[in-house]
């Protein structure tokens, strides 16, 4: 009998919801995403939250488990890539990559601000050379997070925040090996 459970983040912990038959399952990894999208916050450091959600997956997860992560990966490093490569030895993993157009589209001309925790700063994006340095960062934006998957052979799934995304994850989990 196929059971349902989870681990999921949010910016104030993560919750782990114990496999469970399929209806309680997926009721428990529903409600705790509902907390967790009602309790969103200031970003925090997504990259240590996600490695924190991957280290306790590596213990709860049992041999020849189905494995879907969701995330936007960002802040992923060395770390990220090690507890990849141990939860894809031995199971099916999946990674769905929640992102924004912005992240791999070109942007339109004009002046942007920039707000970090440094101060502000203004992208020109009628000047070429910020055009080439932002096309450069999401270049290589992209090709880290797709290299999670492609490093360990891992399918990595594309999914645009800017479209419907439960029907682009229900028709990517139709297709799923």
């Amino acid at each position: 009998v196929d059971r349902v459970g989870g681990l999921v983040a949010s910016s104030t912990g993560h919750a782990e919801i114990r496999p469970g038959k399929t209806r309680s399952g997926l009721l428990g990894l529903f409600h705790q995403l509902a907390r967790a999208d009602a309790s969103r916050g200031a970003p925090g450091s997504a990259g240590s939250r996600l490695n924190r959600l991957l280290g306790e997956l590596k213990h709860v997860a049992q041999a020849d488990t189905d494995i879907v992560l969701i995330s936007d990966f960002l802040g992923a490093d060395a770390v990220t890539r090690e507890a990849l490569a141990t939860l894809s030895r031995g199971n099916r993993v999946t990674l769905y990559w929640i992102h924004d157009v912005s992240e791999i589209e070109t942007w339109p001309g004009g002046r942007y601000a920039l707000r970090e925790a440094q101060g502000s700063a203004w992208l020109d994006l009628d000047d070429p050379a910020d055009q080439h340095e932002l096309a450069q960062r999401q270049a290589g934006h992209r090709e880290q997070i797709e290299s999670l998957g492609s490093s360990f052979g891992i399918p990595l799934i594309p999914v645009s925040c800017n479209l419907d995304i439960t029907a682009q994850l229900f028709q990517a989990m139709q297709f799923r090996p």
